[in-house]
């Protein structure tokens, strides 16, 4: 799997922050919105990027 720095994620529309997961083969979800928590499962996955999300742009991505 290629490496790629979660800072490229931050400041991309999630359009495009998917789009970008997508091409390296990692899944997406987000995990709060607005401020707003949402409600996930505790699995972790080292092929999924972890997405806080304000006024449509990734502010923060995780691995997990």
């Amino acid at each position: 799997m290629e490496i790629i720095k979660l800072s490229k994620f931050v400041g991309l529309d999630i359009t495009a922050a998917r789009d970008l997961a997508a091409s390296k083969s990692l899944k997406t979800r987000i995990i709060n919105i607005d401020g707003k928590p949402l409600k996930v499962t505790d699995n972790r996955m080292s092929d999924r990027i972890n997405f806080t999300i304000i006024d449509n742009v990734v502010t923060f991505a995780t691995v997990g």
